[in-house]
């Protein structure tokens, strides 16, 4: 029992460096998805911002590896630019590991092991074979486009029905580079549908490492909430050398701008990892 929990709590923090919530504020509606120019559809991008100060919501997360299956269920809480807040109770809604990633760190405890870790964004990094920053990390846990990287040298079509947006070696802005972070993604590719609502994401490419990894991210399901879309069901797919990973999130309860709290605190007698 306490080795499944382990490897669903490992799952997890594996899948929070690639995903998690989106949210989109209500554009204007083309009628039927045309060749539009392509500095528009950026321009649309670009502007497609939340207006957000906390969210917050109930999940259910089924989890497929190459290995196993597994479900997990948790609250999940954004305070934007400043923490991500997870709880993780699978059962009658009885806590067994609680988890906080700020933008400097990241911490756990678990319940079950009586054990805890707290460390930098080299833990993520191992684990998933490149390197992630704080700011990536929201933009993707929120589905919004990479805020801090350039748009240059993008390509604009038409596939299935949405803007295919697509570039390589998209470059962070220099105000925001920091030694030791993401300053370079090899691939990006963003869907938008018709009110350019990002629909699906594709991001490949190993970074420091010889491993190449994709993600894909279907934002299936969409709910107004605040006034604002929020996909209530994601599907998601990891694909690399070394294995791949499948999830499908499903939200429920949720909420935006409440007075939300991020409590945590390492019980006593727990043993560092």
């Amino acid at each position: 029992m306490k080795q499944i929990y382990k490897i669903s709590i490992y799952s997890i923090l594996l899948l929070l460096t690639l995903f998690f919530t989106s949210c989109r504020s209500k554009k204007k509606i083309v009628t039927n998805t045309t060749n539009l120019k392509t500095s528009y559809i950026i321009s649309q991008l670009k502007s497609n911002k939340i207006d957000f100060k906390t969210f917050d919501a109930k999940f259910n997360l089924n989890i497929e590896t190459d290995k196993d299956k597994q479900k997990i269920k948790g609250s999940l809480r954004i305070k934007k630019d400043s923490a991500i807040w997870i709880s993780v109770a699978p059962i009658m809604g009885i806590e067994m590991a609680r988890i906080i990633i700020l933008p400097d760190s990241i911490k756990m405890f678990d319940r079950i092991n009586k054990t805890y870790f707290a460390s930098d964004f080299s833990f993520i990094k191992n684990r998933i074979h490149a390197e992630v920053d704080f700011g990536m990390l929201q933009s993707i846990l929120l589905g919004k486009d990479f805020s801090q990287f350039k748009h240059e040298n993008w390509n604009a079509s038409i596939d299935g029905g949405l803007y295919k947006m697509q570039t390589t070696n998209r470059r962070k802005k220099d105000r925001f580079k920091k030694t030791g972070q993401v300053n370079m993604i090899p691939t990006h590719k963003i869907w938008l549908d018709k009110s350019f609502l990002i629909k699906r994401m594709f991001v490949e490419g190993g970074l420091q490492h010889e491993d190449v990894r994709s993600l894909t991210v279907n934002y299936k399901k969409f709910k107004t909430i605040a006034q604002q879309q929020t996909p209530t069901h994601i599907d998601m797919e990891i694909n690399s050398n070394i294995s791949d990973v499948f999830a499908r999130l499903k939200y429920s309860r949720v909420n935006m701008n409440k007075n939300i709290t991020f409590p945590f605190k390492i019980p006593k007698g727990y043993v560092k990892q």
